[in-house]
């Protein structure tokens, strides 16, 4: 939204401007567990990131080796999770992404790489 400005200058001029818009930025998405690059046994693991926007997060998504995790839940402002039942996984390095969507449809994410053993 552009907002109008006046201004009265010392001569009793009336300056009328247009204030720019820096426009939606989509949101920013952050783990807060697993930590990127952590070691973990193949047990159930609860996914844990934060998203936030200068609007609205619409919708947030945790994927494993791009595949959507159902159960995705927000646990206070900004904070989301789900269960990863991670014990049918093979061992070896997995690919976490965190998405958020915002109320404008731009899309933030964070993706780590975990080690499972």
């Amino acid at each position: 939204m552009n907002r109008l400005w006046t201004l009265i200058v010392a001569a009793g001029l009336l300056v009328t401007a247009t204030a720019p818009t820096c426009g939606n930025k989509p949101p920013c998405v952050t783990w807060t567990y697993p930590t990127p690059g952590s070691s973990m046994m193949r047990t159930s693991i609860t996914l844990k990131a934060f998203a936030t926007d200068d609007g609205d997060v619409d919708n947030f998504i945790f994927r494993v080796d791009g595949v959507y995790q159902q159960g995705t839940h927000a646990t206070g402002p900004g904070q989301h999770e789900c269960v990863w039942d991670a014990s049918q996984a093979t061992a070896g390095n997995h690919t976490l992404e965190a998405d958020a969507t915002d109320d404008n449809n731009k899309h933030g994410a964070d993706t780590i790489s975990v080690y499972l053993h």
